[in-house]
C-alpha cells in the first residue's frame, strides 16, 4: 500500500510540473504574441500619419511665443517628447528630462515637449488642461519649451502614438529620423541621444 501512495505521489508531482509547464509556456507565447501585435500596430499607425508635420510646422508654445520648423535649423538634432497630463509615466521621467536639457548643448540638440491633451480634436485649447500642464511643469522643475498642438498636430498624434509617452527624433529639416514609445532614465535619454546625433552628424 505504501508503494503504492508513492507511486501515485511521485504521478501526481510529474503531472503538475507538465501542467506549470504548460501554463508557463502558454503565458510566454501570450507575451510574445501581444508584443508583436503591439509592434505591428505601432508600425501600422506610423505608416498612416502624414510625418511632414515639423517639416511646415508653426505651433504655439506655453509662453505665448511661436515655434516654427525654421527653428529646427539651430540644431543638428530636435527630439519632441509627446506626453499628456493624466500619464503617470510622462510626469515621473519629468525630472530626467530636465536633466537631459541641462546637459544638453543646444547647438546640437534641442529638446522639446509637446502635451498632447491641451486641445480638442479641432485645436481649441483647453484652458483648464493648460493652466494643469504648466502646473505638473512646474512641480518637476521643467524649463525646457513646451509646445501647444494644433489641428494638424493633433490629428498627426492621433495617428503616429500609440502610448504615452512617445518621443520623435527630427533632423535640422524637421525629418522624422526615428521615434520611441516609453519613459527612460536621464542617462538612458543621453545615450540613445547621442546615438542618434552620430547619425546626422
Amino acid at each position: 500500500m505504501e508503494k503504492k501512495d508513492k507511486k501515485d505521489k511521485r504521478m501526481f508531482l510529474s503531472t503538475g510540473k507538465l501542467i506549470l509547464a504548460s501554463l508557463t509556456l502558454s503565458f510566454v507565447m501570450i507575451l510574445l504574441t501581444y508584443g508583436a501585435v503591439v509592434g505591428m500596430r505601432q508600425k501600422h499607425l506610423e505608416q498612416q500619419a502624414d510625418t511632414t508635420l515639423f517639416e511646415t510646422m508653426r505651433l504655439a508654445d506655453f509662453e505665448g511665443g511661436t515655434y516654427t520648423s525654421e527653428q529646427l535649423k539651430n540644431s543638428k538634432l530636435t527630439v519632441i517628447n509627446i506626453w499628456e497630463t493624466t500619464c503617470s509615466a510622462c510626469l515621473s521621467e519629468m525630472p530626467d528630462l530636465q536633466v537631459v536639457y541641462q546637459n544638453l548643448d543646444p547647438n546640437e540638440v534641442q529638446l522639446i515637449g509637446m502635451c498632447a491633451d491641451v486641445v480638442e480634436k479641432d485645436g481649441t485649447v483647453k484652458e483648464d488642461y493648460l493652466a494643469e500642464a504648466k502646473d505638473l511643469l512646474e512641480q518637476a522643475g521643467c524649463t525646457f519649451p513646451q509646445l501647444i498642438p494644433d489641428e494638424t498636430a493633433f490629428t498627426f498624434i492621433r495617428s503616429f502614438v500609440s502610448g504615452f509617452p512617445t518621443t520623435v527624433f527630427l533632423d535640422s529639416n524637421g525629418k522624422i529620423i526615428g521615434s520611441t514609445a516609453g519613459s527612460r532614465s536621464a542617462e538612458e535619454w543621453l545615450e540613445l541621444i547621442g546615438t542618434y546625433l552620430d547619425s546626422v552628424s
